[in-house]
């Protein structure tokens, strides 16, 4: 998962303008969903004890959240890392 994401923010970084590759974007959604659906498939199988939620937790919120993860690919306002608002709060 790391090295999706770590992929989509560098991608999203090199370009300069504000177009982006249709099909690249598709594929990033579609990496995404895979990782989703094969956590699905896992848990259902063998569901997460009540000591080991933490993965469990980060599913659910990843397929929850997932347009809002997204969103960056699509809109080139939302900034691709918090690293921004970060520095904003460093001053408080």
């Amino acid at each position: 998962m790391r090295a999706l994401i770590t992929n989509m923010v560098s991608y999203r970084n090199s370009i300069t303008d504000t177009s982006m590759e249709e099909n690249k974007i598709a594929e990033y959604e579609k990496s995404y969903s895979d990782i989703l659906d094969k956590a699905q498939k896992e848990y259902k199988e063998k569901p997460p004890g009540k000591y080991y939620r933490d993965g469990y937790n980060l599913y659910k919120r990843m397929q929850e959240y997932k347009d809002e993860h997204l969103l960056f690919l699509h809109n080139f306002r939302v900034p691709s890392t918090n690293n921004e608002a970060e520095r904003h709060l460093r001053n408080y």
